[in-house]
């Protein structure tokens, strides 16, 4: 349940209409209460989406550049993840019929109760916090409205003092400062912010996998290539009625005679590396598909199978490009009913 506090101080954000002053590019640091950061982009200057989204900490600020990076060198699959790969809490200012019936409730209560009109479009907020993998889901914890309300109310001082008047581009582009804004009650103190200019790849994953196995793998005969890649796969699941639905994750591997090896799919990747990988280990086994070579073209896959490779004396190689695999995954997508960036009518 959203607090009386936190609509009361969205609306105050709504009106003073950030997004007329500022671009989406014109991130803005807050000092959070804890000493956690708070990256700030507001967005609405196209005048189609109405919103400011908060990244918390370097977790955040990766997934902000990885979000307003050139995508043009992207697969088919890094796409796709790319739309489930943000970081952040988000309100919005939506149209009636883009929220859930729990949200209009909420809002309408406190709209009646304060005699607030909603009226146009773009007029009811909606809370969501979007994780990496996750279905963007409607914010519930504690600690995230908390962190809003914290945000709300510096932005509010803000506006009051100096209107942000000081946030240039150039610095973002060039030097790649920002102006950071801490202290709790006016006036706020602002100064520079270093902030990273790179994405930083996250992935880590140590594998477990049976001795037994890894011995089958190295003194059998090995013949032919694989061409492999992890992709996350764009059809969300639900374990459980109350969590919030995430991608799984699944290994494509297809032979040099164009034989895919299927693989069983996960949640979560870092957790479950080694059941991946067993997976894959056994069905090479039982296809009697063991290659003498494997070609990977991103650096998650490399990473995930260069211990396992060097272990069964199988030579790992990374492409520039397979584009066999790009083929693979559009099939894959088109079996959930997710378009490519091709084909967008199916989402």
């Amino acid at each position: 349940m959203i607090s009386k506090k936190l609509y009361e101080l969205a609306f105050e954000f709504k009106k003073i209409k950030l997004w007329s002053k500022l671009y989406d590019s014109q991130v803005f640091a807050i000092e959070l209460s804890g000493g956690e950061i708070a990256y700030c982009s507001v967005m609405g200057h196209n005048k189609e989406h109405f919103a400011l989204a908060v990244y918390i900490g370097d977790k955040g600020w990766n997934s902000f550049l990885k979000c307003a990076s050139d995508h043009d060198g992207f697969t088919e699959s890094q796409y796709q993840e790319l739309l489930y790969s943000q970081e952040c809490l988000q309100v919005s200012f939506e149209n009636k019929e883009m929220l859930s019936p729990e949200e209009i409730e909420g809002v309408k209560k406190y709209t009646e109760e304060n005699g607030i009109s909603l009226r146009g479009k773009n007029s009811w907020p909606q809370f969501m916090k979007y994780q990496k993998g996750f279905v963007p889901w409607p914010i519930s914890e504690k600690n995230d409205k908390k962190i809003l309300e914290e945000v709300f109310e510096r932005i509010l001082y803000i506006e009051d003092e100096c209107g942000f008047k000081n946030l240039y581009l150039e610095d973002f582009y060039e030097n790649f400062t920002i102006q950071k804004f801490s202290g709790v009650k006016q006036p706020l103190k602002m100064e520079k912010l270093q902030i990273a200019d790179s994405i930083v790849d996250e992935f880590s994953a140590e594998f477990s996998i049976s001795n037994e196995l890894l011995d089958k793998i190295s003194d059998s005969k090995k013949k032919r290539s694989l061409d492999c890649e992890i992709v996350m796969v764009p059809n969300p699941v639900q374990e459980n009625k109350k969590d919030v639905p995430r991608c799984p994750y699944m290994m494509l591997a297809r032979t040099s005679q164009d034989k895919l090896l299927m693989n069983p799919m996960i949640l979560n990747l870092e957790e479950q590396s080694s059941e991946m990988l067993t997976a894959f280990a056994n069905s090479m086994l039982e296809n009697g598909e063991i290659p003498s070579e494997i070609s990977v073209r991103d650096i998650r896959t490399y990473k995930f199978l260069e211990r396992f490779c060097e272990e069964t004396e199988i030579k790992l190689v990374r492409k520039d490009d397979i584009p066999v695999l790009d083929d693979i995954y559009i099939d894959l997508c088109e079996h959930f009913g997710v378009g490519s960036r091709g084909n967008d009518s199916a989402q």
